[in-house]
């Protein structure tokens, strides 16, 4: 499925998506590469990560190279159309390295800025730089994407669980409900039994009503079967009486 603009977060994703993910080291023949994404924070910004520096000059980054995409103030004139989007670079004297950066956040259809930092402390390895650049830029991206979808899923948790605890809410409450409509119904069946035999009604026992509250669902069915075998009881038991008082 494509991955669509990224929307402003909502409060839940806000520390997802104002935080940093850095990809793990790779290593080539003394040069050191590492990645890092974030959805908000500017490339600019993130050249000057202190991931990137050392107690010394000489352990400085050679090379941080940045790439950004992001929405452009253009909107298409073509009716629900895809958003527009910005692309950008910085080769940082890496010649061609920043378009290949441009390329990974354009195949992964995400929003935000993504910095490669190169360390040298080896000869040039060749053309195998790109690929390593491309790959720790990637995984600083799918680690944001990660952690964008264990949101997701995280809401999708709380949301189930407030659902199913109002769920339960009704259950107990059309319970009460259904406890005091077949007293109501049993009462009935008492006082047309009693002038059916013309005796004095006798008041049916009163039954301990359940404490609902500390119950689950699985409890609450059970009760909730019971209730509807006991009104189907009640009204043949009435049906019954009726026909005798015709």
């Amino acid at each position: 499925m494509s991955r669509k603009r990224t929307r402003a977060p909502s409060p839940p994703f806000e520390d997802i998506y104002s935080s940093i993910f850095r990809s793990g080291e790779v290593e080539e023949r003394g040069s050191t590469f590492v990645g890092v994404f974030s959805a908000s924070v500017p490339a600019k910004q993130l050249q000057k990560l202190p991931d990137f520096k050392g107690p010394r000059v000489a352990d400085y980054a050679n090379h941080k190279i940045a790439a950004w995409r992001k929405p452009s103030r253009q909107r298409s004139i073509v009716p629900n159309a895809p958003p527009i989007m910005e692309t950008g670079h910085d080769d940082d004297g890496e010649q061609w390295a920043g378009k290949r950066l441009e390329k990974v956040l354009n195949d992964l259809e995400v929003e935000g800025s993504v910095v490669v930092a190169r360390w040298m402390k080896g000869g040039n390895i060749g053309p195998v730089r790109f690929t390593h650049m491309e790959t720790v830029a990637k995984q600083a991206v799918q680690k944001f994407l990660d952690a964008v979808e264990e949101g997701k899923q995280s809401e999708a948790r709380k949301r189930k669980k407030v659902e199913e605890e109002a769920a339960l809410h009704r259950l107990r409450n059309r319970l009460r409900a259904r406890d005091q409509n077949i007293a109501t119904m049993r009462q009935l069946l008492a006082d047309k039994t009693a002038f059916l035999a013309d005796t004095d009604p006798v008041p049916p026992t009163p039954s301990k009503t359940p404490d609902y509250d500390t119950m689950e669902k699985p409890a609450l069915d059970r009760i909730n079967k019971a209730r509807d075998a006991s009104v189907t009881f009640i009204l043949a038991k009435l049906e019954d009486v009726d026909k005798k008082l015709e």
